[in-house]
């Protein structure tokens, strides 16, 4: 029951967390999300380990009173339809990735593409693979298409590209 509680309480939270990390880039992870992250597995892992579960109550996420009397955190019912949605657009993201990995890190011209390119010239696969009608690509050194990104704008402008640093992608 310990083996299986820490697994759950701690491992498959943080793979949760690392995969939601992965899709959307570090700099884009949503902060109010992060601090509920942080809260829930901080309560489940108390009866585990409840000095550092008290530690990072109150020094960290600066509560008041003790994890221990906070009680087991509350969950919804999970919906199935939503986790293979997300399992089949982590798949897309992966294959997308490695894909962009592939034509950017050299074509059989021997030039290489930058990943706006690479994006454009595959717009008709990425249409196919999530399903969509209408896909954009923008790019941030663009600022005419900054303007057009709407409620995106700020975020396409504070993520600049750089190799090594996952290419933001919106969907609405």
């Amino acid at each position: 029951m310990f083996r299986e509680a820490l697994k759950v309480g701690f491992y498959d939270l943080q793979a949760a967390r690392d995969e939601y990390s992965f899709s959307c880039g570090v700099r884009s992870m949503n902060r109010d999300l992060l601090w509920h992250f942080m809260d829930v597995q901080t309560q489940l892992i108390t009866p585990i380990c409840p000095h550092y579960a008290e530690y990072v109550w109150k020094e960290l996420l600066n509560k008041d009173g003790f994890v221990v009397s906070a009680g087991w955190p509350d969950a919804d019912s999970p919906d199935l339809t939503l986790k293979s949605a997300n399992k089949y657009l982590q798949d897309s993201i992966i294959s997308m990735r490695k894909l962009l990995q592939k034509q950017v890190l050299g074509s059989k011209e021997g030039k290489e593409k930058g990943e706006i390119e690479v994006l454009w010239e595959n717009l008709d696969l990425i249409k196919r693979q999530l399903g969509l009608e209408h896909v954009e690509v923008f790019s941030a050194n663009d600022e005419g298409a900054q303007g057009r990104a709407g409620q995106h704008g700020e975020l396409l402008r504070s993520t600049p590209l750089s190799s090594g640093s996952p290419t933001p992608i919106f969907l609405s």
